[in-house]
């Protein structure tokens, strides 16, 4: 169930302009190129949640990747947001600290796995001070 899920999450097209990844989440389903899909990522998106009261904006989240020979390529949304792999390891950080306003941040991360394709990951934060 999650490489399904995955599939249909991370090769959807994300392209709608002017809206954000609260809008339209994954993105359009593209259920052609998530049968083509050769890697999987669980979990298939990075929501970090609510940052509350006047605490620093910061966290990451570990996704497993069903494969170690991926790159991030990309990552949008906002200056608070980086992402990186170590292996099989997706890393994707939110380090908004005190500075990030409230807010709600989110974008994607987009990957490449080689000849196992492209993938784009949805991430989210929302802070309320």
């Amino acid at each position: 169930m999650d490489e399904v899920r995955s599939a249909l999450v991370n090769t959807a097209d994300t392209s709608k302009p002017g809206l954000s990844v609260f809008e339209q989440g994954g993105g359009l389903i593209d259920l052609v190129a998530a049968n083509d899909s050769m890697v999987s990522f669980y979990p298939a998106n990075a929501s970090f949640g609510i940052f509350k009261g006047n605490k620093p904006a910061n966290g990451s989240i570990d996704i497993t990747v069903s494969s170690d020979t991926c790159s991030v390529t990309g990552v949008s949304g906002s200056v608070y947001a980086d992402a990186s792999i170590d292996g099989s390891t997706l890393t994707v950080s939110f380090d908004g600290g005190r500075t990030a306003a409230t807010d709600f941040y989110g974008g994607y991360v987009d990957v490449n796995c080689g000849t196992g394709g492209d993938y784009t990951i949805p991430w989210g934060a929302v802070v309320n001070r």
